[in-house]
């Protein structure tokens, strides 16, 4: 299959990218940033800004693509929303329309949305595990509205104009290729945690947050699976996590274990910063399993080893 990846420069997109090559597709990126000098994975990459409408559009119809991973987005934080609502507006959701109405313009067969957990904002801990439909989404801030107002106009879309769309909640995602790509305001506590030990800096958190970590490879290959899965008579709306939790402490300890001079506590003031001001409940992961055959690869253990193994690869490095 010929896949379109918009946004596939950041974080999570160089790891979909990679994913998505292995699977043996022939991938094009969208993306106004270029790949890092150290990324291998074959793919096309053309320079573009998705809030550019005419040229998104215009490229979505020149690829001739099988289908669509609209990836693009800026993960905002308080203070880039109180200066550039707009902006945020543009790309997270005035974007995610101007591809779904290419792709149904082009007769694309497949779109996958990538929203995020983030939507269930004020009802983070509502229920035991974030169902897709037990539990409501109630968005907290703008990068979990646009997400969740493109995540339903992506739906929408399905039952509107017949569009075969994917749409994706991903959890709390770190491991390769996460990087200050400008667009992606807080780095994950796993990054931030790393990066520290690794220039020999002691870790300080206010508290050991707890999630259902999802590891970026895991990410990709759950896309993968979304791009290639068989057509259905409804939209899919899928968690995207790993079905259990660990903690940033527990993290720490093992880079305590690897790199001994490490030393890591929880305290005040944090040089850690946190996500929000309380841990959310896990995502419930039955629908990724049952309708994509998605089962997480990487526990803490299988993600520690191949994270630190990959930061020492030249190139790979913080």
């Amino acid at each position: 299959m010929r896949v379109v990846v918009s946004g596939g420069a950041g974080f999570v997109g160089l790891n979909i990218v990679e994913a998505l090559a292995a699977a043996g597709h022939e991938v094009e990126v969208l993306d106004r940033a270029a790949a890092p000098a150290a990324f291998t994975a074959a793919a096309t990459f053309q320079s573009l800004d998705v809030t550019d409408q005419a040229a998104f559009a215009g490229a979505i119809a020149a690829s001739r693509a099988d289908a669509l991973v609209l990836g693009a987005a800026i993960t905002a934080d308080a203070a880039r929303e109180r200066v550039a609502p707009e902006a945020i507006a543009e790309v997270n959701l005035v974007a995610a329309l101007t591809g779904l109405r290419a792709a149904r313009e082009a007769g694309i067969a497949r779109v996958v949305f990538l929203s995020s957990a983030s939507v269930y904002g004020e009802n983070a801990t509502a229920t035991p595990w974030l169902d897709e439909v037990a539990t409501p989404a109630l968005p907290d801030s703008l990068y979990a509205a646009t997400k969740f107002a493109a995540e339903r106009a992506a739906l929408r879309f399905h039952a509107a104009h017949g569009l075969d769309v994917v749409a994706l909640r991903l959890s709390a995602v770190f491991g390769p290729w996460e990087r200050d790509t400008g667009v992606r305001d807080t780095l994950s506590q796993i990054h931030q945690a790393t990066a520290a030990a690794r220039a020999g800096e002691a870790v300080v958190m206010d508290r050991d947050a707890r999630r259902d970590w999802i590891y970026a490879p895991d990410v990709g290959r759950a896309v993968a699976l979304a791009v290639a899965a068989p057509p259905a008579p409804a939209p899919r709306l899928c968690n995207v996590g790993p079905g259990f939790e660990w903690t940033v402490g527990q993290w720490c300890d093992s880079l305590a274990a690897r790199l001994p001079d490490f030393a890591w506590r929880l305290g005040t003031p944090a040089t850690v910063a946190n996500h929000g001001s309380v841990d959310r409940h896990p995502l419930a992961a039955t629908r990724a399993r049952e309708q994509l055959g998605f089962e997480a690869a990487f526990d803490l253990e299988a993600a520690f080893t191949h994270y630190l193994d990959w930061l020492d690869r030249p190139g790979h490095e913080f």
